[in-house]
């Protein structure tokens, strides 16, 4: 009966004779013989209808189409070879943990620590994905996610790590006359996150203040662009404490109010509840809630 989708040992051998342009080198690769190579080609090209190898005598050269289908299948074996590795290390407790993280809190809080995770569980390595946004949802080929937000994604357990205490910051000197009272927030530049647009009026309305007009300073997509452009000078910024602690300790920051603002955003750690049934992420997830607890 003819299949409707290639074989993986055809997959296979098409991507180490593209690398090696060679049969006797795929073959000793594959553990296979040079004609059971050939037959998987020969019978790939058939599936598809197209010539993957221009071929002269015993030598090979990838044609464009099979240049084109290289690049296609080849994120696609590296995705298989990955899951089987990472679920092979999983039977001992030990392995990968694909994590997707936003990038501020990232390299401010969790890397820092990461040592510490090291320590402790020396056989957990982290592979980071690329970070989730907004609503995106939970892609199944990562075990957990560090999101910022209000903690309400759907399809997942969300637990709080950092971040609902936010501090207001600016460079030392920057507010003229060094004030300190409240209604400096009337006159100064207020850096924004494009993602908590309402973080000021949350922040004016703890503070008390009657009036306060709508902010009209840059915006970022990230707190790392916002942190920076307030130690620059470009005005004040409304931020996590827990990413500028480092700024503060060093004072290339200074803190304007010493009463923290509390708000609903913050860090928090998503997971599948189905996932916590894999040792190495209940490990990880135990020791960053006690990090997170003991800041």
């Amino acid at each position: 009966m003819r299949r409707n989708t290639p074989t993986i040992q055809q997959l296979l051998a098409f991507e180490s004779l593209a690398r090696h342009l060679a049969l006797p080198a795929t073959a000793d690769e594959l553990c296979v013989t040079p004609s059971a190579v050939s037959r998987s080609i020969t019978e790939l090209e058939s599936f598809l209808g197209l010539p993957l190898f221009d071929r002269a005598g015993r030598r090979f050269r990838l044609s464009a189409h099979g240049q084109d289908y290289l690049a296609r299948v080849v994120p696609s074996l590296r995705a298989l070879e990955s899951a089987s590795l990472e679920m092979h290390a999983r039977r001992n407790g030990d392995g990968v943990l694909v994590l997707a993280s936003v990038p501020t809190f990232t390299t401010k809080w969790l890397v820092p620590r990461l040592p510490a995770l090291r320590r402790l569980h020396p056989g957990i390595t982290l592979n980071f994905h690329r970070h989730l946004e907004g609503r995106d949802p939970h892609p199944p080929e990562i075990d957990a996610a560090i999101r910022y937000g209000l903690g309400d994604w759907p399809g997942v357990t969300s637990e709080y790590i950092a971040g609902r205490e936010f501090a207001i910051v600016c460079a030392p000197g920057h507010l003229r006359g060094g004030r300190r009272n409240r209604q400096f927030l009337s006159d100064a530049t207020l850096l924004q996150h494009q993602a908590v647009p309402e973080a000021w009026s949350a922040c004016a309305r703890q503070l008390e203040l009657k009036e306060l007009r709508p902010p009209t300073g840059p915006r970022f997509d990230q707190y790392s662009a916002l942190i920076s452009a307030a130690c620059a000078g470009m005005g004040v910024g409304l931020v996590p404490h827990c990413l500028v602690t480092e700024e503060l300790a060093t004072q290339r920051l200074e803190r304007l109010i010493e009463a923290p603002i509390l708000l609903d955003q913050g860090h928090f750690l998503c997971y599948r509840q189905d996932r916590l049934g894999y040792p190495v992420l209940g490990q990880f997830r135990d020791w960053l809630i006690g990090h997170a607890v003991a800041d």
